[in-house]
């Protein structure tokens, strides 16, 4: 037996000792008396940790080849074909210009009759082609998806709801939106499928208001946080996306309070708070920042919310949807993406939606993308790559040939994450 290579030994303040191993995501916890580390290898134990070690594979055969496992498990989730994910762009305008947005908005960008009917004939053809399909999750994004409803996405949807329903495949339906034009009549036209919306409030309201704001000045906030109401009240899950800055974080909890009022509504609303990307505040505010952070997390459980708060994801068995192979996003004007993270220039894109329906990827666009992960020397050494998998594959052909850490961990933030993970794992929150 040999020790595996994606061992972490932590030796802790307290007298005990913590041995994780990342391809079985498991811990083993034992007293320091009874083990001794030298770095991240294990230099003794007693016979009953030892046996313990190898129960989670922290001692492996000498003739497993731990890399190649590895491997397999990246082709084997990120090829899964049970599930199809289809982003659409309907539009890349937006009814608000909310200074913070990494897109590039287009004012009269709008999906053609042409571009809608090669979009389900795309549809029609992943629910023939793809084998052993069990569910199809059809997003929109942009831009304001719900610009332009009627015309763009409604006509998509009524359609893969047909097609679905006559092969058995279950429809999933989401919506990224600001919420704004969310009326009660795109509620019904979604009818009883299943459907999520993930919608933006700018912090409370005054803070709200000052950043999405209508044609003279109107603020948006009550009218946003009413239609999300109404949807949840549709039973349509809602993940309430709460945008702060490390100036703003401390006014949150006046939301708490007016959404004290909900009733049976709540139990379809996910409170999600998001730091603004852009707010690079100084270390010192950082503590004070989570802090807020945590206590508003209790706040919304204590008023009956769930919540979605950070977690050190397991990125491999869990990864993201546009390191699928079974994932596609297709913007208004048929340009294909592989995810949403993008400016949607048509000189980026990876291919383009034929009008039969079919993708053209160019310069072998997916083959490159599905063989670029785990490649680099620094992934293929790092103790934490089975929960990693080396960051998105977008990444990955990006720095094709590069030997760093593409995420850019350094040792003892590695150790952090999986401290982090126990944490997470293990405490009680």
């Amino acid at each position: 037996m040999k020790q595996s290579i994606f061992n972490t030994c932590i030796q802790l303040d307290n007298g005990f000792t913590i041995v994780y191993n990342a391809f079985s995501d498991k811990y083993v916890v034992c007293g320091s008396e009874a083990i001794s580390i030298d770095g991240h290898q294990i230099h003794n134990c007693s016979e009953l940790v030892r046996a313990r070690l190898e129960e989670i594979g922290a001692y492996v055969p000498d003739d497993v080849d731990e890399q190649r496992m590895l491997e397999e498990r990246i082709e084997r989730v990120d090829n899964d074909s049970a599930c199809f994910e289809l982003h659409v762009n309907p539009t890349l305008n937006c009814n608000f210009r909310c200074w913070y947005c990494y897109e590039e908005h287009l004012p009269g960008s709008k999906m053609d009759a042409a571009t809608i009917e090669a979009l389900c004939r795309l549809i029609s053809l992943k629910l023939d082609e793809t084998e052993g399909l069990e569910s199809f999750n059809l997003s929109f994004f942009g831009g304001e998806p719900l610009l332009y409803y009627s015309e763009t996405a409604l006509p998509v949807i009524r359609h893969a709801v047909k097609a679905c329903a006559g092969r058995g495949v279950h429809l999933w339906l989401h919506f990224t939106t600001n919420a704004y034009l969310l009326s009660e009549q795109i509620l019904e036209s979604i009818g009883d499928v299943d459907a999520s919306f993930q919608i933006t409030l700018d912090g409370a309201r005054e803070q709200h208001d000052k950043v999405r704001f209508q044609a003279g000045g109107k603020g948006s906030y009550d009218a946003i946080l009413s239609n999300a109401r109404r949807a949840a009240s549709y039973g349509k899950h809602i993940i309430l996306r709460i945008n702060y800055t490390a100036d703003s974080i401390a006014t949150v909890g006046s939301i708490a309070d007016e959404l004290r009022e909900f009733g049976s509504e709540k139990r379809n609303i996910t409170i999600d708070l998001q730091r603004v990307w852009q707010d690079n505040g100084c270390a010192a505010d950082e503590e004070r920042v989570q802090d807020d952070v945590d206590r508003l997390y209790r706040l919304f459980r204590s008023e009956g919310f769930m919540c979605s708060t950070p977690y050190i994801r397991n990125s491999v068995l869990d990864s993201c949807y546009g390191d699928k192979r079974n994932s596609i996003l297709i913007n208004y004007n048929g340009d294909a993406f592989f995810c949403t993270a993008r400016d949607f220039k048509s000189a980026d894109r990876a291919g383009f939606l034929a009008s039969d329906g079919r993708i053209v990827w160019e310069n072998n666009a997916l083959e490159r993308r599905m063989a670029a992960k785990y490649k680099s020397a620094a992934c293929r050494q790092c103790r934490i790559a089975p929960i990693c998998g080396g960051g998105c594959r977008q990444r990955a052909v990006e720095m094709a040939g590069s030997d760093d850490c593409l995420v850019g961990f350094s040792d003892r933030e590695r150790t952090e994450r999986v401290v982090r993970r126990f944490e997470q794992m293990h405490i009680p929150a």
